[in-house]
Parts: structure tokens; C-alpha cells; sequence
């Protein structure tokens, strides 16, 4: 039932939006990174940070399989990662850039 309000959730904000999933997976993964990020003293270079999209995303894909399994009897394997690299790509490259000084300043 608690699944269940979060997809409806979920759909309200794809229909609300207008973006696909794929953007939401790539803007959720960029806000959740920042947010972390600026919380934490180290900023972009955080692993914590990091560490917190690449949870969230794994998190949010074991729910979405559970559904798939429940709802259409097999799990889209390939969709979940798909979603998952959605998700932590950006926020990836951001780390890397702020972490290895790939810019000054």
C-alpha cells in the first residue's frame, strides 16, 4: 500500500512535469547530490555526498523491481539500470571534476 502511494506519487509528478523518467531520474540524482553537498563542509567533493545518490538510486531501483516483479511478474533488469545510471552520472562527473581539481577556482 505504502509502495503503491509512491508510485501514484510518481506518476502525479511525470503527468505534473511533463518530463520523462528518465529526466526525473537524472534531476532527482543532481538534487540529491547538491543538497547533500551543501550540507556537508567538503561541498562537491564530498564522498558522503556521493555515497548518498548512489544509495538513494539503488534504493529507488529495489522498490521499482519490487513492483515490476509484483505488478508484471518478471523484473526489467535492464531498465533498472538504465534508471540507475540515470541517476548517478551526472552527479559522478561532478564529484570527479570537484574532487581530481579538473577546474581552478
Amino acid at each position: 500500500m505504502f509502495l503503491a502511494k509512491i508510485q501514484q506519487y510518481a506518476q502525479n509528478l511525470k503527468h505534473f512535469t511533463g518530463l520523462s523518467s528518465d529526466a526525473l531520474f537524472i534531476y532527482a540524482g543532481l538534487i540529491i547530490y547538491f543538497v547533500v553537498a551543501a550540507i556537508h563542509k567538503r561541498q562537491l567533493r564530498s564522498h558522503i555526498a556521493i555515497i548518498v545518490t548512489v544509495v538513494f538510486a539503488f534504493v529507488i531501483e529495489i522498490f521499482n523491481a519490487r513492483a515490476d516483479i509484483f505488478g508484471r511478474g518478471y523484473w526489467r533488469i535492464w531498465d533498472s539500470i538504465h534508471s540507475i545510471v540515470n541517476m548517478i552520472f551526472w552527479p559522478y562527473v561532478i564529484w570527479a571534476m570537484a574532487r581530481f581539481r579538473v577546474w581552478k577556482g
